[in-house]
């Protein structure tokens, strides 16, 4: 196969993924899926965190599900403590620093996005 046959491969790829993406987004929208079941299911998303630390893994784990649940303020202190471990997570910075601009409290609204 040649490079145009491997162009085409992974640009199906990309788009069967981009496919699930978007049904994704719509049964979110719909409430008949979570973002924690992204979080949990997404290929890309694996393939990111192969090779961090158990240790952030763990911290950013729980502060995500806390974040998703609405529990900000313990979800901003495992997200501190993961920045310990690898201070240059930009999701988890960005996670913080978005929590930080309510004040750490999830808005009455929160429906874990």
């Amino acid at each position: 196969m040649g490079s145009s046959g491997i162009n085409a491969e992974s640009g199906q790829k990309k788009e069967i993924r981009l496919k699930k993406r978007k049904a994704f987004h719509e049964d979110l929208l719909k409430g008949r899926k979570t973002a924690r079941m992204l979080y949990a299911s997404d290929k890309d998303l694996d393939l990111m965190r192969a090779g961090i630390s158990p240790g952030f893994l763990r911290q950013f784990e729980e502060g995500y599900k806390c974040y998703i649940d609405g529990a900000w303020p313990h979800a901003s202190e495992c997200f501190k403590k993961a920045l310990v471990l690898n201070p240059n997570d930009g999701p988890t910075f960005a996670l913080l620093q978005y929590m930080e601009m309510h004040n750490s409290v999830a808005p009455p609204s929160w429906k874990g996005y």
